[in-house]
């Protein structure tokens, strides 16, 4: 809610006002009629001062509680805790490697390149096409060095480890 004033031929009339949202559009309607502007100042020139904070009040005291609620929310978020795997008896499936891998095989063919060139060219022992896709996912998922991502390539979810 709010003061406004507005004028009328030769006088001014105070109302209290409040905004309203209808059908997507907001909208104000008149709340109270107060008085004209010059009676309620000769009987009180302060009357404005007065009204203003006896509404503003209520809308300050409206936003505190929104703000202590916003921080009450921030400081729930700080004690969650963090998931126990170890107890979970499903598996931790991570998938984050699937799209890159429909990308390597469907769109660029990679697979298919990589395996015809290890075929006719090379006499690697391993797939060529498995470790070069390994070393690429994992670069655009969690970009590190391809060191630590040899490191990380045997390691298991918490669950397997336990």
């Amino acid at each position: 809610m709010y003061i406004n004033i507005i004028s009328n031929g030769k006088y001014k009339y105070v109302y209290i006002n409040e905004s309203y949202r209808e059908n997507g559009k907001t909208k104000t309607r008149h709340v109270q009629k107060v008085g004209r502007y010059d009676l309620l100042e000769a009987k009180d020139p302060n009357f404005l001062e007065k009204l203003k904070a006896q509404y503003e009040e209520p809308r300050k005291r409206n936003e505190e509680l929104k703000e202590e609620k916003l921080n009450a929310m921030v400081a729930s978020l700080d004690r969650v805790i963090e998931p126990d795997y170890l107890s979970n008896a499903a598996p931790l499936l991570c998938y984050g490697m699937e799209p890159v891998r429909a990308v390597w095989n469907n769109d660029l063919k990679l697979d298919y390149r990589l395996n015809y060139l290890q075929e006719h060219y090379s006499e690697c022992e391993f797939n060529i096409n498995d470790a070069v896709f390994y070393l690429s996912a994992f670069k655009l998922i969690n970009p590190s060095s391809i060191a630590y991502a040899y490191d990380k390539k045997n390691h298991k979810t918490s669950e397997s480890e336990s």
